[in-house]
Order: structure tokens, then sequence, then C-alpha cells
């Protein structure tokens, strides 16, 4: 069995890379083509007496009931999706400007590029929906929910945003550097993972610094290098414990399970005790992808002060879409891959089935801890960028002392595949 090869490694990277153009695509598709104005340049539209604008609010009944825009005309999603031709909107909305507001703009896009495709030219998306609108107000004031943050929890963010997230960077970046040339499978993995994790953590950053967490596209870089980065960590991690402690892909290394098995599949006719384990295995994993896919997205937004300066918390909609939709049903269908590979291929299936499997853990594991976060910290979400952002410290920590501790083995001068340790010996800081 052989391990990844420089460049099948690379191929690896550029898959991820294709795959990670997909979403962009869809949401261009579906929603960033849909022709759209500004909260700003909205109210100044309607403020005009002779502009003939429509404020339309595309949400459900129930929505619309609970809080809506004085002024704006009710009409569903629902309906505006069975619409077969221009003459059948409704007579108040005849020969006007109409501006579509949504929850957070995705409906409205989705309505705009039905309306249009039905001879319908005069309307438009409200970028970023009630949310966007309510966070600015009448131009001066939020009308969002106001929560006061304690003055421990304004000192923290600002030192987990300007404190621990840099230091994590520059870690991150060392580690990226310290694994530079080393050619062992493992460690070259576990440095693309640190890169993608390093990329996503830049564009989570350039979001909160220069689009105040309003980018749709900066916070899919976020994201996307994320799930991508604990992919290949997860990799990493498998292929460390294979090579390096388990024994279980070199041909002529004796296997840690194998007081377990008894009889090994390298040297008779039996079947792999850990193959039918991670058989049983891959399916679980495989229903826990389902588990986003079930919950509920939150539109909670509320403003609050840190220090002095008002600030917005949300999650925003296409994040969450992304993450407990698309993550989630990536990581089933990566899943279902590796199973189908270990099950039924015959050339080097544990080496196949383990690629699809880290790469299904990378989405699911990502989209899992977003969504145990925004709901658990749903009513304050201080304590979600707080506890994420000590999470990514922990694992950039961890993943730091992992490395020195184990220095002496693991950058070996001659590791372009990992060894076996000399018997009786062992290594350590």
């Amino acid at each position: 069995m052989k391990t990844l090869t420089g460049k099948q490694i690379v191929r690896w990277n550029v898959a991820a890379l294709a795959v990670g153009l997909v979403p962009l695509a869809l949401y261009w598709f579906l929603f960033a083509r849909a022709p759209s104005l500004p909260v700003e340049k909205t109210r100044s539209l309607l403020a005009l007496t002779d502009s003939g604008a429509a404020l339309v609010d595309v949400r459900s009944a129930a929505s619309y009931a609970a809080n809506h825009v004085p002024g704006a005309i009710h009409w569903p999603y629902e309906s505006i999706s069975v619409l077969s031709h221009s003459n059948d909107l409704p007579a108040a909305l005849r020969d006007k400007t109409l501006l579509l507001m949504c929850e957070s703009g995705l409906s409205g896009a989705l309505a705009v590029n039905k309306l249009r495709s039905r001879g319908v030219g005069r309307v438009f998306n409200v970028s970023g929906g009630m949310q966007s609108w309510l966070t600015h107000g009448e131009g001066k004031k939020s009308e969002l929910p106001f929560r006061a943050m304690s003055r421990f929890e304004q000192w923290l963010t600002v030192f987990v945003a300007f404190g621990l997230k840099p230091v994590y960077m520059v870690l991150s970046l060392a580690l990226i550097v310290w694994l530079w040339r080393q050619r062992a499978t493992d460690l070259a993995m576990l440095r693309w993972g640190l890169i993608w994790f390093w990329v996503g953590e830049n564009g989570c950053s350039i979001d909160f610094l220069f689009f105040a967490r309003g980018s749709d596209f900066w916070e899919y870089v976020h994201g996307y290098g994320m799930a991508v980065g604990f992919s290949m960590v997860v990799f990493a991690l498998l292929e460390g414990f294979d090579w390096r402690v388990i024994k279980f892909s070199p041909e002529k290394e004796r296997c840690a399970a194998l007081n377990l098995c008894r009889t090994c599949f390298k040297h008779a006719e039996a079947p792999c005790g850990l193959k039918r384990l991670f058989l049983v295995m891959i399916p679980a994993f495989a229903l826990l992808s389902a588990m986003p896919l079930c919950a509920r997205l939150n539109a909670a937004s509320y403003d609050t002060t840190i220090l002095g300066t008002v600030h917005n918390y949300c999650h925003m909609m296409s994040s969450q879409m992304f993450e407990w939709r698309f993550c989630a049903g990536l990581a089933l269908v990566l899943f279902v891959a590796s199973w189908l590979a270990l099950k039924f291929k015959r050339h080097e299936p544990v080496a196949a089935s383990k690629v699809l499997f880290a790469a299904a853990m990378g989405p699911l594991s990502f989209g899992m801890l977003r969504m145990f976060f925004v709901s658990t910290f749903a009513d304050n979400l201080m304590w979600f960028d707080v506890w994420e952002e000590i999470t990514e410290f922990l694992f950039v920590l961890g993943t730091g002392a992992v490395l020195w501790v184990f220095r002496e083995r693991l950058f070996e001068k001659k590791n372009s595949e990992p060894q076996a340790p000399q018997a009786g010996v062992c290594s350590g800081a």
C-alpha cells in the first residue's frame, strides 16, 4: 500500500479548489446575479414621491405579521414562484418599480430572478433583506434589539480579536514554514491543512476589518478554508497513526491490532478487523451528516456596544446555508463514496477510502462546530466569536505541541515516507 505522492497531494488541492468554486457559482446563479439595491439607496428611492417605487415583503405571512417595514406590501415568495406572466402581477404593483425584501436577501434574489424571467423588468432585491434594513435603521439609529455587554465581555472581545487571533495566525504561519520542506505524507498534508486554515482565517480578518462581517465572499473564504483545512489535518492524523503508530499500511510491519484480530490479512487469507470496523463506522458518520440538514436557520440579529462603539451581531444566512446545508450534504456524499471504495474497490481500497473519509470529516466537523456555537450562543453571539477563536487557538497550539514533542522522529532527514521506529528506542523532547 502506498501513501499519497507529492503530485497526488497537489491534485487533491486542485480538486479542493475546484469544489470550492461550485458554491460560488451556485451563489452567483441563484442570488448574486439578481439586480439589487443597498438599503441606503432603497430608502432614498422610497422617499421620493414621484419614484413609483413599491417595497414588497416576500416573507411568510407569519413573519410579515410579526415585524415589517411600514408601507411594505405583502406578496409572499410562494405566490411569486407560481407566477406565469407579468400580466398576473397584483393590481397594486403594476407599473411600479418593485423593491423586494426578504429576511436576509436570499429569497428576495430568487424572487427577482423569477419575476424578471416572467417579463417584469423594474424589479430589484434589497441587499441583506430585513436584517440589513434593521441594522441601518432610519440611517441614524438601529431598530434592532439592543443587548448590553458587561465590561468583562467587551474587553474579552477586544482581547480575542486583536490579541489572541493575531497570535495563533502568526503561530500557524510559523508551523507552515517549519513544515515547508517535509516530504512525509502526513507532514505534507498537515502543512497544506494549515495553509488552508491560514487562508481562511485571513478571509475572516478581512471580513471583520473592512466589511463589518457583512461580506458573503470573504466569509465564504473563511468557512471553506476552515473546512478544507480540517479535512487535510484529519488525513494527516489518519496517515500518521497508520504509518507511525498502528502500522496498518506498511506491508512488512506488524499491525498493532494483530492481538485483537489474531490473524492478519498481510500474511493470510483473513478479513481485516480494522476494515470491518470502518465499514460500520463510516455509515454512522454519514448519518450524523444529516443533523445540520435538519437544523433551522437562525436569523438572530442585534446591536450592542463594545467600548463605546456600536457593533452588530448576526450570523449571515448565506453562511448558515453553506455550513448547515452545503457542508453537510458534501460530507454525506463523501462518506458514501468512502464506504463504497472500502467495500468494493479491488486495488488499495483502504487508501482511497481514507482520502474520501478525511475529505468528508472536514466539512462535517466545521458545519457541526458552527451549528453548535450558533445554537448554544444564539442569545449572546459574542460568546460564539470568543469560543470559536479560543478553539482555533487551541487547535494551532496543540498542533505545534505535537510537532515539538515528537520532533526528533517526525523530522528525520530521510523521511520521504514515515519509517518504523527502532526496536527498544523511544525518542522524545
